[in-house]
């Protein structure tokens, strides 16, 4: 039989001497039970109760920082920067780890009190609004019932039927009693009493007629007391949950130093986490671990200065190993990396593809909002907000990307003649008045980026020794798509001959190499027949980029439109504020969606058409041991 052996820590404090323990809830399974886990190589039981007590303490610290952030007195922004904490900070938080324990019990008690407060008070309202009919009556509820030979009732009737149930009573000759006590909301609140022998008749009469029955079990007094005595306990509820919100409030006071708490344990969780996979004796232990090249020396120097007696051995990754990517790029296309992360890191192995999609990523951006008044207002904004925030990670990247961007768009729109929506002399062509100049304008620029595609491909083959993969698989395709436009476009020399040989040729060693994988030679034929009707494909990546020229006509038409219409508004001093409202607002729209539809579009033509051509995914990202905080940035000394 297989043993399994998890380690916990059985976690408890003492409440009106009597032990509550902690129990952790597993949503996958449905069961509670000590927080505890499996151990890793290596470690011992008392290392892996320590590892699994710290990530519950941890979760409970998040619980309770969830529960005080609407509280938080101190504001700040999606993009604010971390506050620091230094050493001392970080000491002195951990003194107070007692403290923080009991912060967290109590906010996690707050919370079921103050629900209380909320069900007990929908039930004093509830009570309030059904007594308020009553308010008239002054006949004690408790009295209401049955006697000995009576029976008594109040009736909620709805008005339309009182007068059809005071004619039946009387035209069923039922001896009873009727007193209106109120009218409201198009209902009758009556008193009724009758004797006991007619309580069938008086059944009957209710079912007939549409009442219902009111009721107030267990009330005492008239319904004027009981409103008085409900308005003194919804009172007293009131206050007691603003007592409690002024002292979860207090409680939210302290969200910083729980923050930095919080970040601390986290740290010390990943601290016991990496020694867990270290492999270890009573006198010695091994590290195995990824490093990137230009830090060898790094890592020495900090072994040597740490360790007295080590050995440190580096080597390359075999070929049964997959180590993980660390994109490296210089400060000038790092920015660009976004658009890699969003899509797949590249194999270890492949091409890091961020300083080829740079340029066509500003060219095919500008070239789809294509109006130099908004590219000048993109590259300021994002400078304005990245000075102003200094946003990090993800988000600080495709800021960064908006600058030169907004500068690509400056440049297209000042060639298509394009300002805030105000058509001027364009120095290349205007979209509007040439559009199949723009069209193919826009091919070309396709056609380029699928052959330098193309081109990367051949050079990975090139490097990895593979020179006939490269000529029947890329040069082959150089030589269609390159010499068919040089056979069928009209040049000012006639270079067609040319072409149409390349073009030729090309196609000639596809047919023959496209299934150069098969053993069968019509297999083969049949094959490269396939991959040779491959150019269909090519001439649809190229018309994709028509894209390009559709979207920066919608951006200027919009922005024409919007000119238009605050234009026809100002006509005086009241339609010159309304126009410049309109004129505001409609190009500030107008911007804001065709920069989010030019940063898509951007990324999708380098996703699929570029790409498409060479690109290996599949990376896991290099994750190094560092301080990986949430809420504050730790400063190491």
């Amino acid at each position: 039989m297989l043993k399994e052996f998890s380690y916990g820590a059985v976690v408890y404090k003492m409440q009106d001497n009597e032990p509550l323990f902690l129990l952790a809830h597993s949503k996958r399974s449905g069961r509670w039970g000590f927080p505890k886990g499996h151990n890793e190589t290596g470690e011992s039981p008392v290392e892996t109760a320590r590892r699994n007590e710290l990530a519950a303490w941890i979760a409970r610290l998040d619980t309770a920082i969830k529960k005080l952030a609407p509280y938080d007195p101190i504001k700040r922004g999606a993009f604010a920067q971390k506050p620091a904490a230094d050493e001392d900070t970080i000491a002195g938080v951990l003194a107070w780890r007692g403290q923080a324990r009991q912060i967290a019990d109590r906010t996690d008690a707050i919370g079921p009190l103050r629900a209380a407060t909320c069900t007990r008070e929908a039930k004093e309202k509830t009570l309030i609004s059904a007594l308020k009919p009553w308010a008239g009556l002054t006949v004690p509820l408790e009295r209401i019932g049955e006697t000995r030979n009576t029976i008594s009732c109040l009736l909620i009737i709805p008005e339309r039927r009182y007068d059809v149930f005071t004619d039946a009573a009387r035209a069923w000759d039922i001896p009873a009693a009727f007193s209106e006590i109120n009218r409201a909301g198009g209902k009758v609140y009556v008193l009724t009493a009758a004797h006991k022998l007619e309580a069938a008749a008086m059944d009957a009469l209710i079912k007939e007629c549409g009442a219902t029955r009111a009721q107030f079990d267990g009330l005492y007094d008239s319904a004027l007391i009981n409103i008085d005595r409900a308005e003194a306990r919804l009172k007293h509820i009131l206050n007691e949950r603003a007592d409690l919100d002024r002292e979860i409030a207090q409680l939210g006071r302290e969200i910083h130093a729980l923050r930095t708490l919080r970040d601390a344990e986290a740290v010390e969780l990943d601290r016991l986490n990496a020694m867990a996979r270290v492999r270890a004796t009573r006198s010695a232990f091994i590290i195995t671990a990824w490093v990137p090249a230009d830090n060898i020396t790094a890592v020495e120097r900090a072994v040597r200065e740490t360790i007295s007696a080590y050995e440190l051995e580096f080597s390359d990754p075999g070929e049964s190993e997959k180590p993980p990517t660390l994109l490296k790029n210089s400060r000038l296309f790092r920015p660009f990396e976004a658009v890699i992360n969003l899509f797949a890191l590249p194999d270890p192995r492949g091409i890091d593809a961020t300083v080829m999609i740079a340029p066509f990523f500003i060219c095919f951006f500008g070239f789809m909002v294509s109006d130099a008044g908004y590219g000048l207002a993109i590259a300021l904004l994002a400078a304005l907000f990245i000075w102003r925030y200094k946003p990090q990670g993800q988000a600080g990247q495709i800021a960064a990307i908006l600058i030169p961007g907004g500068l690509g768009t400056l440049l297209w729109g000042v060639l298509f003649g394009g300002w805030f929506g105000v058509a001027v002399e364009p120095v290349l062509l205007s979209p509007m008045d040439d559009p199949l100049g723009c069209i193919l304008l826009c091919m070309g620029l396709g056609y380029v980026h699928v052959l330098f595609g193309m081109c990367v491909a051949a050079y990975m083959n090139i490097k990895r020794g593979r020179s006939r993969d490269m000529a029947f698989d890329q040069a082959s395709w150089l030589l269609v798509l390159v010499g068919l436009p040089m056979a069928f476009i009209p040049l000012p020399f006639d270079i067609s001959l040319l072409g149409k040989c390349m073009a030729a040729a090309g196609a000639l060693v596809i047919l023959l190499t496209g299934g150069r994988h098969q053993s069968n030679i019509l297999k083969r034929l049949f094959s490269g027949a396939g991959k040779l009707y491959g150019v269909t494909g090519y001439l649809g990546d190229v018309l994709s980029y028509v894209r390009l020229f559709a979207m920066g006509l919608a951006t200027g038409i919009i922005g024409m439109v919007v000119n238009l219409l605050a234009g026809m508004m100002m006509s005086n001093w009241a339609g010159f504020i309304l126009g410049s409202a309109v004129l505001i607002f409609g190009h500030a729209l107008n911007l804001a969606i065709n920069v989010l539809g030019a940063y898509i579009n951007a990324c999708r033509l380098q996703y699929i058409e570029f790409f498409g051509q060479f690109y290996e995914q599949g990376g896991v990202p290099f994750k190094p041991f560092k301080y990986s905080t949430r809420y504050v940035e730790i400063i190491d000394h």
